[in-house]
Order: C-alpha cells, then sequence, then structure tokens
C-alpha cells in the first residue's frame, strides 16, 4: 500500500471498512454495530487514512470529553503497517482535539504492547497509572497522557 495518504473524518460510507481494518487488527474487534455508534456518537470522532487508491489504510477513534479528549483505538490494515500512518492518525487527533478546546489526551494501552507503548511516547504521552486486568484475559492497561499546548 502507497504511503501517501490523507486523514478525513469518517462518515456510514466507511462502515465495511472500518469493519475489515477492524477484524484484521484486534483479537477481541468491535462489531459493525459497534462502529456504527461510534459513527453516530455526538462526542465521538473517528479518522481515517485514505490511500491514494482510496482505500482505507486505517483509523483512529476518539471521544472529546470537557476539556480532554480520549483516543479510544487506533489501527491500521496489516499491509500498510510500518509507514507512519498510526503516527499521523494520532497527531491529526490530537490537532482535532486542542482545536476543540482540550488540554490533554488519554488512553489505555495493554501493558504488554511494547511497540504501542513506544510509538505514545514518542508522541509525548506519559505514565498516568495503571488498571490492572482491564482486558477480558487480566492484561493490565497502562493509562498514558498528554497534555496539549493551546494551539
Amino acid at each position: 500500500m502507497n504511503a501517501t495518504i490523507h486523514i478525513r473524518r469518517a462518515s456510514a460510507a466507511d462502515l465495511a471498512a472500518l469493519l475489515e481494518i477492524e477484524n484484521e487488527s484486534f483479537s477481541e474487534p468491535w462489531s459493525a454495530n459497534a462502529l456504527a455508534a461510534e459513527l453516530a456518537e455526538p462526542g465521538a470522532r473517528l479518522d481515517v487514512a485514505v490511500a491514494a487508491s482510496g482505500t482505507l489504510a486505517g483509523y483512529a477513534s476518539w471521544r472529546l470529553l470537557p476539556g480532554e479528549g480520549e483516543l479510544l483505538k487506533v489501527a491500521v490494515r496489516p499491509s500498510a503497517r510500518r509507514q507512519r500512518i498510526a503516527l499521523r492518525l494520532i497527531e491529526h487527533g490530537l490537532d482535532e482535539l486542542r482545536s476543540a478546546g482540550a488540554v490533554s489526551a488519554y488512553l489505555e494501552v495493554r501493558e504488554t504492547n511494547r511497540g504501542a507503548i513506544a510509538l505514545y511516547e514518542r508522541l509525548g504521552f506519559e505514565s498516568a497509572g495503571r488498571r490492572p486486568s482491564y482486558y477480558s484475559d487480566g492484561t493490565p492497561a497502562l493509562l498514558l497522557c498528554r497534555r496539549l499546548a493551546p494551539g
């Protein structure tokens, strides 16, 4: 897949491709209904990375709360990984949160996911706690936070 991408807000027309990416990326993927609910949720934001071919390469799902945002998920198709797409999706989302008035961003990440943790740390996220047995298999999550400078 070509690394030339643009990022835009997801729409209901993207649901089938979002579901494909979800199923390719997670052992416990969101259902089509859960993804549709996120698309319809007023406080949610789903951004998609679109390749030059028009194919969706990945997505990021955010929630905006008063003064803060939360990264719920970021996923990239296996064929498009290692091309900085997740990095670009997260940077874009952080810019959007900042523009919406958020002063901080949070996320939970599987404690064993060293690659994701390294990416988040490179983006300025810092440890803000630990959630024991957060995931259904009992794996703990690290809570990470990044302060957002006014923009």
